[in-house]
């Protein structure tokens, strides 16, 4: 239902609860998936890589971009 297409999927779930995300994300053709800390679904992340989709795991998106220098991107409200 979102109007835009989705960048990222961001899945802050127990690793048992992801696989239903990891597949819709797959389905709906979601670039990314980031599994925050803590959570890893090593088969899950299999499934998505074989599909052509990045697959990030136990790790901090908050923590990680600012890392790694990727730039903010602002959107106009609406």
């Amino acid at each position: 239902d979102i109007p835009v297409a989705v960048d990222m999927a961001d899945l802050f779930l127990a690793p048992s609860h992801t696989d239903p995300v990891i597949d819709s994300s797959i389905e709906l053709g979601i670039p990314v998936i980031w599994m925050q800390i803590g959570v890893i679904n090593e088969a899950g992340a299999h499934r998505a890589e074989q599909a052509g989709v990045t697959v990030v795991m136990d790790r901090c998106p908050k923590q990680e971009i600012p890392r790694l220098g990727v730039p903010t991107v602002s959107r106009p409200p609406g």
